[in-house]
């Protein structure tokens, strides 16, 4: 009788193992594939704001052909691309950042350099505004809307 009860906590001790076992290769493969899915997120939006940033130069040189101030030129270059070297800046902070927080980034980056190219190709600019005036507001806006995002991410590590 000792011999069947001590058979049967070790065949329940095995099953139990093997059911851990099994909760920790289906855990296992849940992360491989959020860190892939993450993976895969960090390039795109790496090229999406890159494509974005030459995007917003062409737009602006083509809105600025006829501008003779190179001066002038140079500052709104410096400005309208400012949000896109802020976000790569904040890519290259962002690797000691948690996963969750990394993921807002890349989608933040993606939101902003799609916006932002909408916005300077000229769609939806009312009728009779001055053309300089996108590529004044959208990179504050842009900054607003980074600095906004640093703050809450400031503010949750703190709760």
């Amino acid at each position: 009788m000792n011999k069947s009860c001590y058979e049967k906590i070790s065949i329940n001790y095995n099953t139990e193992l093997n059911n851990l076992r099994i909760i920790y290769i289906k855990l296992k493969a849940m992360k491989q594939t959020e860190t892939s899915n993450n993976n895969i997120l960090a390039p795109v939006a790496l090229t999406v704001l890159v494509v974005a940033g030459v995007g917003s130069l062409y737009f602006l040189f083509r809105t600025a052909q006829n501008q003779s101030s190179v001066f002038l030129l140079g500052l709104f270059v410096c400005w309208v691309i400012s949000p896109y070297i802020g976000l790569l800046v904040a890519n290259k902070i962002s690797k000691s950042w948690a996963r969750g927080k990394r993921t807002s980034l890349y989608w933040l980056m993606i939101f902003l350099a799609v916006c932002s190219l909408i916005a300077y190709s000229g769609v939806f600019i009312p009728a009779g505004t001055k053309p300089a005036f996108i590529f004044l507001v959208i990179p504050l806006i842009s900054w607003f809307i980074i600095v906004i995002g640093f703050l809450m991410r400031k503010n949750s590590k703190k709760t």
